[in-house]
């Protein structure tokens, strides 16, 4: 109990300071586009800008995650306008609460994925797979996400990346915590550990 009391103020003040600091954060980030050099730049910093607006203004984050797609797409990069789509996916995937949301993230992933299977691009095809079993996890639909997540294995084979092969096992691991098999998920979740540890 003394502990919360000590805690309590502490939060109320993070809270309190948040607020006022959120255009602060925001003008920062729109400078920062303004001031970028490269393309890559800016469509990562405008991601990040709609990914931050997204809780304090959801039709200006839309905006600039519309604005992000554009700028990928001008530059006809593949990888760019995968990077696009998965940031603006991932922004509705923070708020899988509500079911909308979860469609809207699903059809900006099942974009970047085919966008990335059709041009062969298999790190990006094994990033859209884990994302969807993540965001499969959240709804829950637990097999869907094991069948995003061998899918993803079965590129990462291909492409002989530790680390890559790394986070398909953490998100087996994760994927079988939520199925209830805490034996499947623990040796996944060591494999990732035994990984990272040789690297």
């Amino acid at each position: 109990m003394r502990k919360l009391l000590i805690l309590l103020p502490g939060l109320i003040f993070a809270v309190l300071s948040y607020g006022q600091t959120q255009p602060a954060v925001v003008d920062s980030f729109k400078r920062q586009i303004k001031e970028a050099v490269t393309i890559e730049k800016k469509i990562e910093l405008t991601g990040f800008l709609s990914k931050v607006l997204m809780n304090v203004n959801p039709a200006e984050a839309e905006k600039y995650g519309l604005e992000m797609i554009e700028m990928a797409e001008t530059t006809r990069d593949r990888r760019l306008m995968i990077v696009a789509l998965l940031s603006n996916g991932e922004r509705y995937s923070f708020l899988a609460g509500r079911k909308d949301n979860i469609e809207k993230a699903t059809s900006y992933y099942d974009q970047a994925l085919e966008i990335a299977k059709q041009n062969k691009l298999d790190s990006q095809i094994v990033r859209t797979c884990l994302l969807l079993s993540e965001l499969s996890r959240n709804i829950p639909d637990n097999n869907k996400a094991l069948d995003y997540c061998n899918q993803a294995n079965s590129y990462s084979v291909m492409l002989k990346s530790d680390s890559i092969t790394a986070r398909v096992h953490l998100e087996y691991g994760s994927v079988y915590l939520a199925k209830n098999d805490k034996l499947l998920a623990l040796r996944n979740f060591f494999a990732a550990v035994r990984i990272a540890e040789d690297l």
